[in-house]
């Protein structure tokens, strides 16, 4: 059990990584071990076409549409049938799986697109009657919607007629039908006088009734039998004047009739929209990047992932290069304040990097100082912001900033701007017999104890005054050092010690 499962986790990375070749070895070891598992079926079949052999992909998700089907894995199914889809167009009928599949999940508005495309395509083939069938199961599948009841009749309707007026072997009605049995009867006594006024009298029937393309066929059949009959002739070219112009009707009524439902059917649609951010996640895996994006944008509608259906459609269109749309999108996933502070991590973070991409750092600097708040192990954003900080924070104090200094020594100067630059200190002295003197400096003895420079905070960025050797120290100590100094012909009184040039290096902290 383990190792199957170190091998799907290889399989997975290989996959991720784009290592098509390793990936697909894999990925058929697991398919021997687990010929069932609908997983690693589609994932060897998007490999395979990575690949370019298509003809093993197509039967590839032919066989994960089957045993998604049998498992009722329901995203699966609808994963499968698209990629099929993608491949062989005619099998307009996987439009019905998929939106079984939808319907199955609780996703009625994914449901109703895919069955609206499966009508428009059986009204393309001029399959009405299975036309009229799907618009009745939507209707069924949004009982809400109380105002698709009439506009589904009127469709059923018409499709009633165009059925038979575009079928030969359209049901009659009972009074018509004698008219047809007196024509087989005349057919098998072979008198083809008797059978061609059986004919003429079957086919006025059918127009008087309405069957205008049926009693064009007839009246066909008689000019095979007798192609000087007038009446069929000439009944023969009226029709099909007549028949271009009611096709044109017709057509136009269906179209109106189609459009009047799909309006109405939006109207009112009760369902959850947590399990589309599931669905767009799953595509995205699948490499169907477009459909993920839809389900995403349905998935921001409402309900527990609606700011995370916002940050991912975010990503999905920062990955096409289109930052502005995903501006667009974040700016309105963060004006919905209902959810915690944390949750909006993912679109501050990501709507920094869409106006990092339009070169708005600023922008850019304050969405990333959102996250950090928050969470500063978030990703890179320490990173992010540090790089972008660097770019507009001037530090506090720099080299240019500090007085031009006299020459003196690389120490000296280094000492110098040292002393200006750091904050209050407490400076510990240690008891020595004496320290060498530099530049002119007495040498004084140490005294032991130490000393805080926190009591003349005021005084220590007082400007620097300047001293002989060209070093620079604070006014205090330089006062300090001239109080302390003795009088002539008295002996020394032990006094603080004075840092010179060359001991500026020597650190007592």
């Amino acid at each position: 059990m383990a190792e199957i499962n170190r091998l799907k986790e290889q399989a997975r990375n290989f996959y991720q990584k784009a290592e098509w070749e390793k990936a697909r070895r894999a990925v058929e070891q697991i398919a021997s071990i687990e010929p069932e598992n609908s997983e690693f079926t589609l994932t060897l079949a998007n490999i395979y076409q990575q690949l370019g052999e298509d003809r093993k992909g197509l039967d590839m998700y032919e066989k994960t549409l089957r045993l998604s089907e049998k498992s009722r894995d329901f995203s699966r199914v609808i994963a499968a049938s698209k990629k099929i889809l993608s491949i062989d167009k005619d099998r307009i009928e996987l439009y019905n799986k998929i939106a079984e599949g939808y319907h199955n999940l609780g996703l009625k508005s994914g449901a109703v697109r895919e069955w609206i495309r499966y009508a428009d395509q059986l009204k393309i083939r001029s399959d009405f009657t299975a036309m009229a069938a799907v618009y009745q199961r939507i209707t069924d599948s949004v009982p809400e919607n109380s105002s698709l009841g009439e506009s589904c009749r009127k469709i059923r309707q018409l499709a009633d007629q165009a059925v038979s007026d575009n079928s030969e072997d359209a049901p009659e009605p009972a009074d018509i039908v004698p008219y047809r049995r007196l024509v087989d009867v005349a057919l098998k006594m072979g008198q083809a006088k008797k059978i061609i006024e059986t004919q003429q009298s079957y086919a006025r029937v059918l127009q008087r009734k309405g069957f205008t393309r049926k009693a064009k066929a007839v009246y066909q059949k008689i000019l095979e039998r007798d192609p000087g009959n007038e009446e069929a002739l000439s009944k023969v070219l009226s029709s099909s004047e007549d028949s271009v112009a009611d096709d044109k009707k017709l057509q136009s009524e269906l179209l109106e009739a189609g459009k009047n439902f799909q309006e109405l059917v939006w109207d009112k649609i009760n369902e959850t929209y947590e399990p589309y951010y599931d669905l767009g996640m799953l595509f995205r895996q699948e490499g169907l990047k477009d459909e993920a994006i839809v389900e995403f944008q349905n998935s921001i509608k409402g309900g527990g992932r609606q700011l995370k259906g916002f940050e991912m459609l975010a990503v999905s269109f920062l990955e096409q290069g289109d930052y502005g749309l995903a501006k667009e999108v974040l700016s309105q996933g963060l004006s919905i304040r209902k959810f915690l502070d944390n949750e909006y991590v993912g679109l501050h973070y990501n709507l920094g990097v869409a106006h990092e991409q339009l070169g708005d750092f600023q922008k850019a600097l304050y969405e990333y100082e959102q996250v950090y708040i928050i969470d500063i192990t978030y990703k890179d954003v320490a990173k992010r912001l540090r790089d972008l900080e660097s770019k507009f924070k001037v530090p506090h104090q720099t080299a240019s900033s500090l007085p031009e200094p006299s020459a003196a020594s690389p120490a000296a100067t280094r000492a110098g701007a040292e002393a200006a630059a750091e904050p209050v200190l407490t400076v510990e002295v240690i008891p020595q017999t004496a320290i060498p003197s530099a530049g002119g400096e007495e040498s004084l003895p140490a005294e032991s104890g130490s000393t805080s420079l926190e009591e003349t905070d005021q005084d220590r960025y007082i400007p620097a005054d300047q001293g002989e050797d060209g070093s620079y120290q604070s006014a205090e100590l330089l006062a300090e050092e001239t109080a302390l100094e003795p009088d002539a012909g008295s002996a020394p009184e032990p006094a603080p010690i004075v840092l010179s040039q060359k001991d500026k290096g020597l650190s007592f902290l």
